[in-house]
């Protein structure tokens, strides 16, 4: 791992891993009194004269607080002859040469960015994220191959492309900075949230945080102390009301702050504009509304009190129109309901004044596609469907019908798609990099590789060459819509255990039975500890693949399907049957 991080285009990598290597063989430097001949972390370093070891061994120099230790290294080091990056090198000249936050306008967060400087003129960003939803914790930190100036921009041009009014980095004191940086790392290490860092991402594999945490304690160990931290610091949230972090798998309301939130609100100025003069039906309507709005806000950011325009455009697109237990009189009222909530909210939480009529903003623009999505034929057949008595009223053989022929047009791609399929074989198809960036041309080669292997042993004839082609394009696919998703830290053999389970379950050869192929006897054969679910996460998006509520994986394309999946969807689509 040193040598790869040493050799790559960046010296982001090797920061990572060098401090929290370094760090970790410091903590193991105490001799074991019953091993009398105990050679300890750095002495088996200085005695192993390696580009790698000699790599380390600056890092070690640099952040350790043992004067001897370090004068111990730095005598060897000077014998040393391998040629190092200045970054490594230079590490003890390292400074912050300024600082800058961006401030989340709802005051939920906070986004250090920190502009690392080397005597020989290397440049970094370090990007620091505290979240004070959770009661003002470090939630995520990284590096950036680029000075301060251009990764500001970024963020400045991304945030315009985003069309909301938002606030934008500014200037802040380098000493402020880092009190308030250590303030949230204390309050991190002593929460229960200590040691889960990494179920706050989606992929750890491509999160840098918490590898990057020791080169984060040194650089601030490089900036001023005396600064001003935070004065008002609430409570840490317990972990049982966070069970779940990645956006992925964030359970829905946490029905006890939903109850209380709606309590509240009902007895609000801003509750009773719309409760005043209606009668029970309506009453009870917007009492739906208001419920669901909450729990919503809840699903998306663990607080239902939290209004943002984008948490708008998810409860009003994603959440309300299609839900089937809310009456259409709930999804007339639904909006108005939601403008009091923002107002309340908002009041109750002291947000800016500009901020308030961005995320009012927000639900007249989403108005016209709310209503749009309401009255989709297909909404509205689902929301028949799953209401309550839905499905008994439509009598359970044509609910299950068109349960079915929806499901069946996932798999497909399509009404179209469906009615189309052919039972022709999927040719041997090299794989195809043409207008793929070349930088992960090699990156994919491997992975094909290792797929390649997996079906040449024979072990398992389910997956065969229509089973390669269809992982190589799948492959090729996800590369050509989202070329980043191959530059990220990743072994290439856990890429290919997501690339064939993926792959595998859309075509139902890989998983529980009837299916061929185990996904345990899968992961076995590739070597891999376990599913790596987040990356295959990564790239069905990247793909396009359809999310659905069904079990298993659609993937939306016949490019990708094999033939005795194709025909076995052709029978279900002709009998009715999803199986004998």
């Amino acid at each position: 791992m040193v040598r790869a991080d040493l050799r790559a285009p960046t010296p982001v990598d090797f920061l990572v891993t060098g401090t929290m290597l370094a760090a970790t063989g410091l903590s193991f430097e105490d001799p074991d009194p019953d091993t009398p001949d105990w050679v300890g972390f750095v002495d088996s370093f200085l005695l192993t004269d390696i580009a790698e070891t000699t790599a380390v061994l600056h890092v070690v120099a640099a952040i350790t607080p043992d004067a001897v230790l370090q004068a111990r290294i730095r005598r060897e080091l000077a014998n040393r002859r391998q040629p190092m990056p200045t970054t490594v090198s230079g590490l003890p000249g390292l400074r912050v040469r300024d600082a800058m936050v961006l401030a989340d306008e709802f005051g939920a967060s906070d986004n250090y960015l920190l502009g690392l400087a080397w005597p020989q003129g290397d440049q970094l960003t370090f990007v620091v994220y505290v979240d004070h939803t959770l009661g003002t914790v470090v939630k995520d930190a990284f590096l950036t191959p680029e000075p301060l100036e251009s990764t500001v921009a970024r963020f400045e041009d991304l945030m315009a492309q985003s069309g909301e009014p938002v606030n934008f980095p500014t200037r802040t004191d380098v000493a402020d900075c880092r009190a308030r940086i250590e303030q949230a790392l204390a309050r991190l290490d002593e929460s229960p949230y200590a040691g889960h860092e990494a179920d706050w991402h989606d992929d750890e594999e491509v999160s840098m945080w918490p590898a990057c945490r020791a080169f984060l304690d040194f650089v601030l160990s490089r900036m001023p102390s005396g600064g001003e931290g935070y004065a008002d610091l609430g409570d840490i949230a317990e972990f049982d009301d966070v069970v779940e972090f990645a956006g992925e798998d964030v359970r829905q309301a946490f029905e006890e702050a939903v109850f209380e939130a709606f309590e509240q609100f009902a007895e609000s100025p801003e509750a009773r504009t719309f409760q005043e003069n209606v009668d029970e039906e309506h009453s009870l309507a917007s009492s739906a509304a208001a419920a669901s709005l909450l729990s919503y806000a809840a699903a998306q950011t663990g607080d239902p009190l939290e209004w943002t325009p984008e948490t708008v455009g998810v409860a009003l697109l994603e959440g309300l129109a299609p839900n089937p237990l809310l009456s259409e009189l709930a999804l007339d009222l639904s909006l108005e309901v939601l403008q009091a909530l923002i107002r309340y909210a908002h009041r109750l939480r002291d947000i800016d004044p500009d901020a308030r009529a961005a995320t009012l903003a927000a639900v007249e623009r989403h108005r016209p596609a709310f209503a749009e999505l309401r009255a989709d034929p297909a909404v509205m057949a689902q929301r028949r469907l799953l209401a309550p008595g839905g499905l008994q009223d439509a009598g359970p053989a044509a609910a299950l019908q068109v349960m079915m022929q929806e499901r069946l047009e996932e798999l497909a791609g399509g009404a179209a798609a469906l009615a189309e399929l052919d039972v022709l074989p999927l040719p041997d198809a090299d794989l195809d990099l043409r207008g793929i960036p070349a930088d992960i041309h090699l990156t994919l080669r491997e992975v094909s590789e290792h797929v390649d292997r997996l079906v040449a042993s024979g072990d398992f004839p389910a997956l065969d060459i229509e089973f390669r082609t269809a992982c190589r394009r799948f492959l090729t696919a996800v590369a050509q819509s989202d070329p980043a998703v191959f530059r990220r830290r990743a072994k290439t053999v856990n890429t290919a255990a997501a690339v064939a389970w993926t792959v595998g379950r859309a075509n139902e050869l890989v998983g529980y039975l009837p299916a061929p192929v185990g996904t345990g006897a899968l992961m076995d054969w590739l070597g891999v500890a376990s599913v790596p679910s987040s990356r295959a996460e990564t790239m069905l998006r990247a793909f396009g693949a359809v999310e659905s509520p069904w079990p298993g994986v659609a993937l939306g394309s016949t490019d990708v399907l094999v033939s005795g999946m194709r025909k076995q969807l052709i029978l279900r689509r002709d009998t009715g049957r999803w199986g004998e």
